[in-house]
């Protein structure tokens, strides 16, 4: 394995880490809430004019939303906040990584 390679499986490490955390505190914001919370930045993601989808990022209104996270966590390559994925009914959600070793994108959602 080449130091590049040892490093970039260190990151998707970290990601994998990060997307757990938050899919936890998500999770045990359910639990006490009816909804999940919406994503940042969030834009509508329609068919035939119904919302299916809100896509934006999981950063400070839904890290002060969640208990259980202090900071939103960023991709340890970029720095930048990963991707939320929020269903119409607010009670579903996928979280998404873009790895670089593994499958080459990664999703969260239970």
């Amino acid at each position: 394995m080449t130091f590049m390679e040892w490093f970039g499986k260190s990151r998707d490490a970290s990601r994998i880490a990060a997307l757990q955390n938050m899919a936890m505190a998500l999770e045990t914001h359910l639990a006490n809430h009816t909804t999940f919370p919406m994503p940042d930045n969030y834009v509508e993601i329609k068919y035939s004019g119904e919302v299916l989808t809100y896509q934006g990022k999981f950063w400070e209104n839904v890290s002060k939303a969640l208990s259980s996270i202090k900071k939103a966590p960023k991709d340890p390559k970029d720095n930048t906040y990963y991707t939320y994925v929020l269903s119409a009914d607010k009670k579903h959600y996928e979280l998404l990584a873009l790895m670089e070793w593994e499958q080459g994108q990664i999703s969260y959602s239970p």
